[in-house]
């Protein structure tokens, strides 16, 4: 009689005996094959979930590390869409140092005029009428009319870049 080579259950052929012993045999060896498997799924299951707790930890520190760096991050840059009125920007703390431009394209290609209207630095002592460093980030205001030559930080439907310094 053949056996299979993984657990050794009959392969009989046509001219075999079929024996009650062999029947009892292979349905030990499937017993025994079965509770292996199962008590092999139950250690996998256990190093499964150690790995998983493992796998978590590791993700709570690396966010715990990406918060602790972005704390320190001295600078926040973003950009926002004029809109014509005053506007709010929060930044989450009062920037001490402010750039806003709202440029339409490389330095090169701009006008004067694009200096004068859409460029603004600020430590928050010069500029008062156009941006004002709030606790929380800055507020832009509106232009009170074209000809001024201070800049225009919120005209509408223009879109600004933004660093601000902690």
């Amino acid at each position: 009689m053949k056996y299979t080579q993984t657990h050794h259950f009959p392969q009989w052929e046509k001219n075999d005996r079929i024996l009650m012993a062999d029947f009892n045999a292979m349905c030990a060896n499937m017993e025994k094959s079965l509770v292996s498997d199962r008590n092999d799924c139950k250690r996998d299951n256990i190093i499964l979930d150690e790995r998983i707790a493992q796998a978590r930890k590791i993700a709570e520190a690396a966010q715990a590390a990406a918060g602790e760096a972005k704390e320190l991050q001295h600078y926040v840059t973003g950009s926002y869409t004029g809109n014509g009125g005053t506007q709010s920007i929060p930044l989450g703390f009062k920037p001490a140092f402010l750039v806003v431009s709202g440029m339409l394209h490389t330095l090169a290609n701009n006008t004067t005029a694009d200096y004068d209207r859409y460029f603004a630095l600020t430590a928050g002592h010069v500029l008062d009428k156009r941006v004002k460093l709030t606790s929380t980030g800055f507020t832009v205001y509106p232009a009170p009319y074209q000809g001024m030559n201070n800049p225009n930080l919120n005209q509408e439907g223009r879109t600004y870049d933004y660093i601000a310094f902690k």
